[in-house]
């Protein structure tokens, strides 16, 4: 018999069988009815971080249902499908805020560790053995395939595991584990690393291996805006386990690097290097624009106040809104569904910096907030409500970061939490 509050660190574990079975395109919504199920969760009571979700579902539904006579039934089973998203994983967020246990905390940490190890393995592998190009049809693939499969579905059940893309003037390998694109591969990998090490000493062994391994694969997946997230996290990390004098010094050297880093800048030199950084993907990031620019336009035009419920196509070739997630909620809940999801947004960063400011003896929740308010850069060029681990994994540290301050505000964090935490590290004066 499986624990309720085991339903979480068990749905991870089985993860990479589900993916190489070619149905992770269903993972998350099962998950979700299994949630219901168990009976533990109440979803009448959300905690106060949660309720812009109640919101932006609502409104979600609201224009979906407005404009279901005026756009192709397809595109309103791909939109509510995208929906299914949020509905599970405001689930998985209420499961890990009050249904969660510490052992079961424990669990998801140690697999995430797990995986982090395994896929390095997998991936040094594979580099050596110079296979370029790598896809493999699942069991499911040879059920669902053929003709009109919709691409939610063929993205699941046929693995592309590597792929080639042009980076700085020449194709360059990518990878992608447990998910259906690189970046989805990278998110994936940065919140498997900030579940895996927001109770361990940062100073010590563990996490500069568990770091090395991440950043391996972060490189892997050839995803520039999850290496500048992965930095931010580590450096964040390191600054909330120093004391208040510890952290002077850290802002007092970054400070005295400024004037290096302009001399640099300004001579050209770093100025090539962020240029090049920036436009080695050129030819993506003009189609990524230009579909930003006639979905904002398009909404506009039809529909401003409640959006039009949709991701249309056009001659583009990709669903116009796609590859980000505030601009997606823009085009599919208007300006309505913008300003809850800003609202949501500021919420964690508001968490989050609210906690940089203090020192405190355990940074545990503390990392937690501050993985949750650097993902939502993601958000900015990228989709939550596709990839299923990614979604999984956010929707899960989101419900691990409250249960945290609850359990902060009741007096009982000490308890919960592992003794490499509770270390304060301070500069000797």
């Amino acid at each position: 018999m499986i624990r309720r509050d085991n339903i979480l660190p068990l749905f991870l574990l089985l993860f990479p069988l589900i993916w190489g079975m070619g149905v992770s395109f269903v993972a998350v919504q099962v998950l979700a009815a299994l949630i219901l199920l168990a009976g533990r969760v109440k979803v009448h009571l959300a905690p106060p971080m949660l309720v812009p979700i109640y919101f932006g579902i609502f409104l979600y539904t609201g224009s979906l249902v407005v404009n279901f006579p005026l756009v192709p039934v397809e595109r309103i089973v791909a939109s509510a499908y995208n929906l299914s998203f949020w509905i599970c994983g405001l689930l998985i967020a209420l499961q890990a805020c009050r249904s969660t246990s510490n052992l079961a905390v424990n669990r998801l940490s140690y697999i995430s560790r797990r995986y982090l190890l395994v896929l390095v393995l997998l991936t040094v592998f594979l580099y050596f053995s110079g296979i370029g190009l790598l896809s493999i049809k699942t069991p499911a693939a040879y059920i669902f395939g053929g003709a009109g499969v919709p691409e939610l579905i063929s993205d699941s059940i046929v693995l592309n595991i590597i792929s080639q893309d042009w980076f700085f003037g020449g194709a360059k390998p990518r990878y992608a584990f447990l998910s259906p694109y690189a970046n989805a591969y990278g998110a994936c990998v940065f919140l498997l690393f900030a579940l895996a090490t927001y109770r361990v000493n940062v100073f010590s062994r563990a996490y500069f291996f568990t770091s090395l391994m991440a950043i391996a694969l972060v490189l892997s997946s050839n995803s520039r805006l999850l290496l500048v997230m992965f930095i931010l996290l580590v450096f964040g990390s390191v600054y909330l386990v120093l004391d208040r004098r510890g952290r002077i010094l850290l802002l007092l050297v970054a400070l005295a690097s400024c004037p290096i880093f302009l001399l640099l800048w300004f001579d050209g030199v770093l100025l090539e290097y962020w240029l090049g950084f920036v436009n080695s993907r050129e030819g993506s990031n003009s189609l990524r624009f230009e579909s930003y620019a006639r979905a904002i336009a398009q909404t506009w035009e039809l529909n401003p106040l409640l959006g039009i419920g949709v991701k249309p196509r056009d001659e583009l070739g990709i669903p116009l809104g796609s590859h980000s997630t505030l601009l997606g909620t823009f085009v599919k809940s208007g300006v309505l569904g913008l300003i809850v999801f800003g609202v949501f947004v500021a919420k964690l960063q508001a968490r989050a910096m609210r906690r940089m400011w203090r020192v405190e003896r355990d940074t545990s929740g503390a990392r937690l907030q501050l993985a949750l308010a650097i993902f939502c850069l993601f958000f900015l060029f990228e989709d939550i409500d596709a990839p299923q681990l990614a979604c999984f994994l956010f929707f899960c540290l989101l419900g691990l970061s409250i249960r945290q301050s609850l359990l902060c505000e009741n007096g009982d964090n000490n308890k919960s939490e592992s003794n490499e935490s509770n270390t304060r590290f301070a500069v000797s004066p």
